[in-house]
């Protein structure tokens, strides 16, 4: 069976428009925020830009400082350098030269000398705006000299009395450890941005037992027992046994960029 063929029907407007694809849509404009929101918005930008400042001043370790003091020790020189806002690094050197002076000790008269240098190296830790806890280690040349020389008097030493003659030594030697621990509470050397000067100052001790050493010479040491000259310088080493050498001193530091 064969169906007519003929011309195709005229398509109806309302098929046309069926036909044809739909036009896109326009995009719909938001409305502008509120202002109050907008000042909110700004308020939080500044204070996430303040804090991140103010995070990276409290990173910044600022630059290093020359510093010099007078005092226990002697005089000091050294330089400090801050790794942050707690802790910094500190070096120095310290000497109270050499001099001498005459004393007595358990009825004997000495004359004494002494001589003092000492290097640092330390580490301070802030513990509040003002003050620091400071440990580190010295290394010292520290000896202490004492000489009696005879002058006809009668002098003990250990429990024998004996008249020395000038040509009669009773020397005494005490040294302290080549190294020793340094513990102490000081103020100034903290991290600083700006140049400029400042106060410092330290209480502190370098701790360590003095090794002691010494004897009689001359025509007395043949009428003194050897035990009883170790007496003698047994009781000075009991006297010395827990040596310090104390540090109190007041100075200047410097920032020089």
């Amino acid at each position: 069976m064969t169906y007519p063929t003929g011309p195709a029907a005229p398509a109806t407007p309302a098929l046309r428009a069926a036909a044809q694809p739909a036009a896109p849509t326009a995009a719909q404009p938001q409305p502008p925020l509120p202002a109050s929101r907008r000042m909110r918005f700004g308020l939080m930008g500044a204070a996430l830009m303040l804090l991140a400042c103010g995070a990276a001043r409290a990173v910044e370790p600022g630059p290093g400082a020359v510093y010099g003091g007078i005092g226990l020790p002697g005089l000091i020189l050294g330089y400090a350098h801050p790794l942050n806002q707690r802790i910094t690094l500190r070096g120095d050197v310290a000497t109270s030269g050499q001099w001498s002076r005459e004393l007595s000790e358990d009825g004997l008269d000495y004359e004494g000398s002494l001589r003092f240098n000492r290097l640092a190296l330390l580490a301070d830790y802030r513990i509040s705006p003002l003050f620091r806890l400071t440990a580190g280690v010295t290394f010292n040349d520290m000896r202490v000299k004492l000489q009696a020389a005879g002058t006809g008097q009668v002098v003990e030493i250990g429990d024998t009395a004996v008249a020395l003659s000038p040509q009669d030594r009773l020397q005494a030697r005490v040294r302290m450890p080549r190294v020793t621990p340094y513990v102490g509470l000081g103020l100034g050397h903290h991290a600083d941005p700006r140049p400029g000067w400042n106060v410092v100052a330290d209480l502190g001790l370098s701790v360590g037992r003095p090794k002691v050493s010494g004897g009689l010479s001359g025509p007395a040491a043949a009428l003194v027992p050897q035990s009883e000259v170790d007496e003698e310088l047994r009781r000075l080493r009991d006297k010395v046994s827990t040596g310090f050498v104390p540090q109190l001193s007041v100075g200047a530091s410097y920032r020089y960029y």
